[in-house]
């Protein structure tokens, strides 16, 4: 397998997930009680759970904290 520097390559990063929406967020947008308590609430539909990690290929390189 070759390697074209010509080509970008995408980048990997871990998101939760919520288990209830489905929504997809950085670990670090979460305050430091969610990051020591394990139970992270879902910024999109309020649901309490524990942090539920996934990892995703992110295509755009810019840093504007969005969900993918």
């Amino acid at each position: 397998m070759t390697n074209d520097s010509n080509v970008p390559q995408p980048r990997f990063e871990h998101f939760h997930l919520c288990v209830q929406c489905g929504g997809a967020f950085r670990r670090e947008e979460f305050g430091a009680r969610a990051i020591t308590s394990g139970i992270y609430t879902c910024p999109k539909c309020g649901h309490e759970g524990p942090l539920n990690v996934e990892i995703r290929a992110v295509e755009d390189h810019t840093e504007d904290k969005q969900s993918p």
